[in-house]
């Protein structure tokens, strides 16, 4: 049965990640036979799309996502999504420009926004951001600081903006897409704490599942947990057998 399936870090171009981390030459190829035998009726794709800084350099790659099986598509960016920094110098207008280069039905920026899907009797909402996490080794620099905090805003924003959007809407179930995990929750052997993201989450009261990817060598990672009543899962496909994760059916 279709529904909402989710896959995260594709790193494109492919020939990147065969050479980086030894996967297998068909691991795309992998995913896209797989969306083609389920057919979803919504794919989130959590980060990491492609590796470059510009844009105009990356839009075979990005044409590529764009056309992956899935009647609509709703997508993050992640650490290595260069292109999306360096569309301008603040955080606001870097927003501004994805928001006016992707808001097409069929392949929508969820960044710090939010947006309702229906069919039939069924309504999902869904709203994103990037997220953050620290490098637990590292001191975090002031940059990181920054960083984390415009990501928390931006999260913020998406979680009101859907929340007042679901007053008329009700819908069935809200769904939060981000790239990093928003809590420690989802690794067995928890690291640095940092769960003022999955603490937003928890307060706005609304979100039922949130979707994440970035995580690929911690092995104590778990695929699918929940914490206090949200589910969390992982799409990041060198994790699921290059598959994509079910999410819901519709």
């Amino acid at each position: 049965m279709p529904g909402i399936f989710a896959i995260s870090d594709p790193h494109l171009p492919t020939q990147t990640q065969i050479n980086k981390y030894r996967v297998p030459f068909d691991y795309f190829q992998q995913v896209i036979n797989h969306l083609e035998s389920v057919n979803p009726d919504i794919l989130l794709i959590a980060g990491d799309l492609v590796w470059g800084s510009d844009i105009a350099e990356i839009q075979v790659e990005l044409d590529l996502l764009q056309n992956l099986p899935g009647k609509l598509k709703f997508f993050i960016e992640g650490n290595h999504d260069l292109w999306v920094d360096r569309l301008a110098t603040s955080y606001s207008e870097v927003q501004q420009k994805m928001y006016e280069r992707f808001s097409t039905s069929n392949f929508f920026y969820i960044g710090g926004r939010a947006s309702i899907v229906s069919k039939g009797s069924i309504k999902v909402g869904i709203c994103g951001a990037r997220g953050f996490a620290f490098d637990q080794y590292e001191k975090p620099i002031e940059n990181e600081l920054l960083f984390r905090q415009n990501e928390l805003e931006s999260l913020d924003k998406s979680l009101i903006e859907l929340k007042s959007k679901i007053k008329t809407e009700h819908t069935t179930v809200n769904l939060c897409l981000m790239h990093y995990p928003p809590t420690i929750s989802v690794f067995e052997n928890q690291g640095i704490k940092d769960e003022k993201f999955i603490e937003q989450i928890q307060n706005i009261e609304i979100i039922n599942k949130v979707i994440f990817g970035h995580v690929h060598v911690e092995e104590d990672l778990r695929l699918y947990t929940t914490k206090e009543n949200i589910e969390l899962y992982c799409a990041t496909i060198d994790r699921n057998n290059y598959n994509a994760v079910k999410i819901l059916d519709i």
